[in-house]
């Protein structure tokens, strides 16, 4: 009686190499827009109970997960020019 493998065979299900894509970016990138849109349809309720300082941080994060998912910049990079971002956004909150 010949065994599973001999009836099903070798091949694998689909030819494509599921191993080559990057995950870590697509998944950022889900979950960038999921943070955008969950972020601009909690904004209204949101609004009045936030300080200033947290409505200035909390889009850097979404901004800053679709960036990765759509570049080929590695997480470092992507990470200091985010965080760049928000400093600038919090110094000018504060001088301006």
């Amino acid at each position: 009686m010949p065994s599973k493998r001999e009836l099903i065979g070798n091949t694998p299900p689909s030819d494509y190499p599921w191993s080559a894509l990057q995950w870590d970016r697509i998944t950022a990138f889900v979950g960038g827009l999921v943070a955008l849109v969950g972020l601009l349809y909690l904004h209204p309720m949101i609004d009045s109970q936030l300080p200033v300082w947290a409505e200035r941080i909390l889009p850097a994060i979404p901004v800053g997960l679709i960036w990765y998912g759509l570049t080929t910049w590695r997480w470092q990079t992507i990470l200091k020019a985010t965080a760049g971002m928000t400093a600038g956004n919090l110094i000018a909150v504060y001088v301006l």
